[in-house]
């Protein structure tokens, strides 16, 4: 979505569109968003949904809220809830 935005593609563009319907597909019920449909959802793939959404300006508030809940005293962010892998690539500071 970040590239077809950046490219010119308008939000009601086919190819946004399908990017976000596909989007929806791996938001759960706890608002995350998974690397794959079904799976469990985790930061980055949580925080990579959040900046293609606001490129539309779609409400992320039950996403960020997800998000935010994994971050840890050092600024990096739990992969899934309570799990820490790759801090250094899941970190915002």
């Amino acid at each position: 979505v970040m590239a077809l935005r950046a490219s010119g593609e308008s939000c009601t563009a086919h190819s946004v569109v399908g990017a976000y319907g596909y989007l929806n597909t791996t938001q759960t019920s706890s608002h995350g968003y998974a690397l794959l449909p079904g799976s469990a959802a985790n930061s980055q793939s949580t925080s990579w949904a959040i900046q293609a959404r606001s490129r539309c300006h779609l409400s992320n508030h039950q996403s960020l809220a997800w998000l935010h809940a994994r971050q840890l005293p050092s600024g990096a962010y739990n992969y899934q809830p309570g799990l820490t892998t790759t801090p250094a690539w899941v970190s915002c500071r």
